[in-house]
């Protein structure tokens, strides 16, 4: 099935995703924050729970529901927006009307030493 999205610039289409169910244990390993490579480097958090993840970029939007296609292909409803996942979820590439930018994880340094904390 494939459905048609206009703008004032171009006519897109893009497939209608089939939503598949997994565990949250699952979803959890996506959830986190990721630095998505833009000319100025955009923060992306998702959340997970019932179901699907939320993604929030801080002054664009919050909590954005994202819903599994599979393991690793995640779909939002509106506006047309897939999330990739690559690299056991350290490697993440949005895609929205078919351009891809990548982004990753970031890593959170604990404030303990190993053993103390």
């Amino acid at each position: 099935m494939v459905a048609a999205q206009t703008t004032d610039r171009t006519k897109r289409e893009y497939l209608v995703e089939v939503r598949v169910d997994f565990a949250d244990s699952v979803l959890k390993q996506y959830a986190g924050s990721y630095v998505i490579e833009t000319e100025t480097p955009l923060s992306f958090v998702l959340k997970s729970g019932k179901g699907r993840l939320l993604a929030t970029i801080p002054d664009q939007f919050e909590d954005m529901e994202f819903f599994a296609e599979s393991e690793m292909k995640f779909f939002a409803t509106a506006p047309p927006f897939e999330l990739v996942f690559t690299d056991g979820g350290r490697s993440l590439t949005p895609v929205m009307f078919g351009a891809e930018t990548k982004g990753q994880r970031v890593q959170l340094i604990s404030l303990h030493p190993a053993g103390t904390g």
